[in-house]
């Protein structure tokens, strides 16, 4: 596959990265055009780090302390002020993150050169120029208006990038025209060599790419013949592509402390939907979702949203963390916000023409978020103490006992998370199920009556005599009262005896009346309980 490459460049990048946060987009063009020195350090030592070419007309330039680069542009231009700003390294790295990422929705491998400068691999794609044209597009609607350079050659199409406006096309053949008019300062030479070229009078890339192979190589080495080749437009080196995973996780700071929850809702509707846009790039969705409370005491208040459906509804989320916050208060003032997202696979659902439309997924989210606050959620991840969920089969060899796992654990596999395979059940031993009394009533004799048992869950508590070590009484609020006519058992059952959640049972068939029930003894407690009825 022929290789082909583009590479973004965003002039003066720290100064750009600052321009993009003072207004609107409908004001930004006006905002890049001022006059911008961006400095580092701390006063009087403050020295210009970046300066805009509006600034570099007015002979500010990179190195120069900023009291004298403020001098010169004054005498420069005596009736215009010069725009100076602290460098923040935190806002550089979320504007490059937010070009990253919109260059990997253009081309799936991209190489991180530099901040500011971006190549992407364009081989195999549908329309090569045409994605050029979406990598440069793309950085204007983020604030950062850059000049994408497309060619064969990876360092042609970096020189392209960085001296000329717009988009440039280099096709084959083009290259050297395009290289041997440039500085030779473009190539990565270290301070010897850039002095030993200066005494020679090499100004140029073509100047030098005329040198014979030997000398080059007898004076600089494997990086002298490295560079020649630059020169020629024939270098090309290894792509490296980006393979770290991103981080989704934004965070900010309060100017004041906040104790009002409902005051949290327009910050974190911003962190949220900054969040959702990334992953929507990619094409992701937000598979768990954490808050986190910055305190006034230095400690952190952290949620975990219960996410049943992977999507990226902002509005959803908002109101999901709002219920959150709001069943379990943090209980102190509010200095700062952080929200996480673990990204997973977009679900995808098919519809039907015969059946009703059903409903969305996100708004099934925020009534089930509305039952935890009304019956508690239990502890996370414990099936046992989860209240609102779905029932599985639980992993015990009790046959009364009822588990519910929590709707988060459930997704479908198709969606993109691991389906959760219920606990494999236990078969309890049969046991003989005793007749019921007499009646005047008689079947016919072609038919056989079978019982059943209806369990009762949870068994409720019953008030039970012994005489003769065989049950003689039985009372149960609401359920049975009255003497025990027949009693088959006792049959004992017990297992997980290695644990702590050991059961020792003896059970009891007792017929008061018309009626059969099954009562049991839990063991060693000596609680009676009625464990169902027969039918």
């Amino acid at each position: 596959m022929t290789p082909i490459y583009a590479c973004l460049h965003i002039p003066d990048f720290s100064a750009a990265s600052l321009q993009r946060s003072h207004g609107p987009q409908h004001a930004l063009r006006e905002v890049m055009r001022a006059p911008l020195a961006v400095f580092t350090g701390k006063a009087p030592h403050r020295v210009v780090y970046c300066a805009t070419a509006a600034a570099r007309a007015g002979d500010v330039q990179p190195g120069v302390p900023l009291t004298e680069a403020t001098a010169r542009f004054a005498q420069r231009f005596p009736g215009q002020a010069l725009l100076t700003l602290e460098r923040d390294e935190a806002m550089e790295q979320q504007a490059w993150r937010a070009v990253r990422e919109m260059a990997l929705t253009v081309s799936p491998r991209i190489e991180d050169l530099a901040p500011g400068l971006l190549l992407a691999d364009l081989a195999g794609l549908p329309d090569p120029h045409r994605s050029a044209r979406a990598l440069q597009r793309g950085a204007e609607m983020l604030g950062l208006p850059g000049n994408v350079g497309v060619s064969m050659n990876r360092f042609v199409a970096e020189c392209a990038a960085r001296t000329q406006q717009g988009i440039t096309h280099v096709f084959p053949g083009q290259e050297c025209a395009l290289l041997h008019v440039l500085p030779v300062t473009h190539l990565p030479l270290d301070a010897d060599a850039r002095q030993t070229l200066a005494r020679w009078g090499i100004a140029t890339m073509g100047a030098f790419a005329s040198l014979p192979d030997r000398e080059v190589t007898e004076r600089f080495g494997a990086h002298g013949l490295a560079w020649l080749r630059m020169a020629r437009g024939q270098h090309q080196a290894v792509f490296q592509a980006i393979t770290e995973e991103e981080d989704y996780t934004a965070q900010t700071d309060f100017d004041w402390q906040v104790g009002d929850l409902e005051a949290l809702a327009f910050t974190l509707a911003d962190l949220l939907g900054r969040l959702c846009q990334r992953l929507q790039r990619k094409g992701l969705a937000v598979g768990k979702l954490r808050v986190a409370l910055k305190l006034a005491s230095g400690n952190w208040h952290e949620r975990e949203l219960l996410v049943p459906t992977a999507h990226t509804d902002t509005a959803t989320f908002v109101t999901l963390a709002r219920l959150e916050l709001s069943a379990h208060p943090p209980g102190e003032p509010i200095e700062g916000l952080r929200v996480s997202m673990e990204p997973a696979p977009r679900r995808s659902a098919q519809s039907s023409f015969f059946q009703p439309v059903q409903p969305s997924p996100e708004k099934l989210d925020v009534t089930l978020a509305r039952l935890h606050n009304l019956v508690g959620i239990g502890q996370p991840g414990v099936a046992s103490e989860c209240r609102v969920g779905a029932p599985e089969v639980a992993d015990t060899h009790r046959y009364d006992v009822a588990a519910v796992r929590p709707y988060a654990a459930l997704k479908v596999a198709g969606a993109g998370n691991a389906a959760v395979t219920p606990a494999r059940g236990r078969q309890v031993r049969a046991r003989p199920v005793p007749q019921a009394p007499a009646s005047t009533s008689q079947a016919p004799a072609s038919i056989t009556l079978r019982m059943a048992l209806r369990c009762l869950r949870p068994a409720p508590e019953a008030e039970v005599r012994i005489a003769r070590a065989r049950p003689a009484y039985v009372a149960a609020r609401g359920i049975c009262q009255g003497t025990v006519d027949r009693a088959a058992g006792p049959w004992r059952l017990g297992s997980e005896w290695w644990t702590d959640s050991a059961w020792d049972f003896e059970e009891w068939d007792v017929a008061i009346g018309a009626q059969v029930y099954r009562i049991r003894c839990e063991l060693p407690d000596l609680v009676w309980r009625v464990a169902g009825i027969y039918d």
